[in-house]
């Protein structure tokens, strides 16, 4: 298996999670890259993705992926190029059986089927 770079930043409407972010293994900092805000829009809009794509400097949005437990921002990341998925965790919202993206449940689910080649 060959691993692509992952670049890992966070799009968050909390400028908290900006100054920790914290999971389940601890502090995720170190493996961070950088954090956008809602200062380039809200998460729910797709010139939101393109103006992050513009600021990482990607040759194309379609190399970007979005995890997100929310629908509309599924549907936002892909209406700028982006490739997204929905992430099912516990107490989220049920989604409509016709959404029409991939499903994962784990970070390990999305490492295993994006980072390889």
């Amino acid at each position: 298996m060959t691993l692509k770079l992952l670049r890992l930043e966070v799009c968050t409407e909390y400028v908290c999670v900006c100054a920790r972010a914290h999971a389940q293994a601890g502090d995720l900092r170190p493996y961070l890259h950088g954090f956008f805000d809602t200062t380039v829009g809200t998460k729910q809009q797709a010139s939101s993705y393109k103006q992050i794509a513009l600021t990482l400097g990607v040759d194309s949005p379609s190399q970007l992926l979005f995890a997100t437990d929310v629908l509309g921002e599924a549907q936002a990341a892909r209406a700028a190029g982006w490739k997204a998925v929905l992430v099912v965790r516990p107490g989220n919202a049920e989604l409509p059986a016709d959404h029409g993206f991939p499903v994962i449940t784990s970070m390990t689910e999305l490492l295993s089927h994006y980072a390889s080649a």
